[in-house]
């Protein structure tokens, strides 16, 4: 049902939504730190830099096809912690600003857009990480 070209394309989508999300991070790092102090993680704050290299890494991996498989698998994970963290930020908190994407998108997104933005974006992910062939033959496919 998925061809590899199909299964690629998803793959360089989610990767550049991964490195916009993450480049609008990293161009006001503490302002996301402090989006995570509001949520109400306020220690987690000082992995802000970390979680940022994490989303362009993963972003790169997966948009040049770079063990696209694994990359999804971790972009996956990533992006559940990040929807159950804003959840928590929503509900309990009362923060509306997901900052999924920095300061390059800081307009009054409804929640309920981001939550189902994140969960199109989790099954694009899980489609690659069930879907895409196996790593001994996506190693070599990025150094063409």
């Amino acid at each position: 049902m998925f061809s590899k070209t199909s299964l690629n394309y998803y793959s360089i989508v989610a990767g550049i939504f991964f490195i916009i999300s993450g480049v609008g991070k990293l161009m006001d790092v503490s302002a996301f730190s402090t989006l995570i102090s509001q949520y109400g993680f306020g220690p987690l704050k000082l992995l802000s830099p970390v979680i940022v290299i994490a989303e362009i890494t993963l972003g790169l991996m997966m948009a040049l096809l770079i063990r696209p498989r694994k990359a999804a698998l971790y972009a996956f994970i990533l992006l559940v912690i990040f929807t159950l963290a804003f959840a928590y930020g929503y509900f309990v908190h009362g923060v509306n600003n997901c900052g999924c994407f920095g300061t390059l998108l800081q307009t009054g997104m409804s929640p309920l857009v981001s939550f189902i933005r994140n969960f199109i974006l989790a099954g694009i992910l899980l489609i690659i990480v069930r879907k895409y062939p196996a790593e001994e033959q996506e190693t070599t496919s990025w150094k063409k």
